[in-house]
């Protein structure tokens, strides 16, 4: 192109003006980068399944206001009447639930006094559970009812028998997870045997490092409280869960701590990733509109500088297709400089989020993805100041020459 070498020239002579819009450019193209990475990295974990049937499970906590030696039987008498309330699928005894934000771990070992291999968050409920909860049995079998253990207030107790996530069998078995059935793995040195695999199940915690890697015991908890999730019937959550209510509260002395969908509860767990994303999405439309309004000001301010070459060159034949096309390919090349510059300093910041926070690496795609959308910031940014030199007629652009 034959304006390229005018433009290079030009470039040189006025260096700080272009210098200043490529470390601008730099800069947005290396935040660009790796805050859309963190956007996606953070909408993937807010959005991934958690195992369970989220739209129709709820859980309720409640107190058992009776004796010690009535909390078995109270317990199998409300399970019960909680079955029977119309709109209800399924209602199981279960210590807490996926993403509730509080629950129990343990340490994963293949021998009673072997290496760690990883922790697990453990779930501990009715050997119904994992069908209340709607939970994909993958590998091998489900609990029966023989399986089931019944701990007493204060004792203490453990089955023989467990449900792992797949995760877990993949961590043990990455290259046949279905080896992990029938397999003894022990629990803060307790041994368990691997009886069944489940799809999905995730931990307590979001956004733990081992939020896949679960275990489910076939265990009740007989004392003093009383926690349940209960799976309603599709599109009637809201009416059962006031059955529920209205059923417990009939129980002199009985007090509901927790009732809350489950929907609510995987919100409210995600609720610091949810505003940390909002927040990204504010910065990236900030950053968007200085950008594009620094790359306007600076042509502009470059345009009018040059008002007198404008005119002559128009005033030789140039037409106005010609002085446009100037004024954007010279953007372009400046642009495409600052992109230069961004991507190293994208991959500098990234390799040290990796290094230090546990981030992953960013993909190509995003590079390719910045680099186009500066390219198209760059080019609207100074549109406007380029039509508006083209149409500079050549007598008044130089009329003081």
């Amino acid at each position: 192109m034959r304006d390229l070498k005018p433009i290079l020239k030009t470039i040189k002579v006025r260096l700080m003006g272009p210098a200043l819009l490529a470390l601008q450019i730099a800069v947005t193209f290396t935040i660009l980068v790796n805050a859309f990475f963190m956007i996606e990295q953070k909408e993937a974990m807010i959005s991934k399944p958690s195992g369970v049937d989220e739209a129709n499970i709820f859980r309720v906590l409640s107190n058992q206001p009776f004796p010690k030696e009535e909390y078995e039987a109270r317990l199998d008498e409300t399970i019960e009447a909680i079955r029977s309330i119309p709109g209800v699928q399924a209602v199981s005894m279960l210590n807490t639930l996926p993403l509730a934000g509080f629950g129990t771990y343990d340490e994963l070992t293949r021998t009673p006094e072997g290496r760690r291999e990883t922790w697990t968050a453990t779930f501990m409920g009715s050997t119904d559970a994992y069908q209340t909860l709607g939970l994909e049995l993958v590998a091998g079998q489900g609990f029966t009812k023989q399986d089931e253990i019944t701990v007493a207030f204060e004792a203490q107790s453990h089955p023989s028998d467990v449900l792992v996530t797949r995760a877990l069998a993949e961590k043990l078995y990455p290259d046949n997870w279905e080896e992990a059935l029938g397999k003894t793995i022990y629990l803060t040195m307790v041994p368990h045997q691997i009886k069944g695999i489940l799809a999905e199940m995730n931990g307590p915690w979001g956004t733990w490092f081992a939020a896949k890697i679960s275990v489910l015991k076939p265990v009740r908890d007989a004392n003093e409280v009383l926690p349940l999730a209960v799976r309603a019937e599709p599109g009637e959550i809201d009416v059962v869960m006031e059955r529920v209510k209205e059923y417990l509260l009939k129980t002199p002395r009985r007090q509901i701590t927790y009732l809350d969908k489950f929907v609510d509860i995987k919100a409210k767990n995600y609720q610091r990733e949810s505003a940390a994303l909002n927040t990204l999405w504010i910065v990236l439309l900030g950053l968007t509109f200085v950008t594009a309004l620094g790359i306007f000001g600076q042509s502009r301010f470059a345009i009018m500088k040059r008002r007198k070459q404008i005119g002559v060159r128009r005033a030789l034949g140039a037409s106005q297709w010609h002085v446009l096309r100037y004024f954007l390919t010279e953007n372009a090349i400046v642009t495409s400089i600052g992109i230069l510059f961004g991507c190293v300093f994208a991959i500098v910041l990234n390799q040290y989020t990796v290094s230090h926070f546990e981030f992953n690496l960013i993909p190509a795609g995003y590079f390719v993805f910045g680099a186009a959308f500066c390219l198209v910031l760059g080019q609207v940014g100074v549109l406007v100041p380029a039509l508006q030199a083209s149409r500079l007629s050549p007598a008044i652009a130089t009329r003081t020459v």
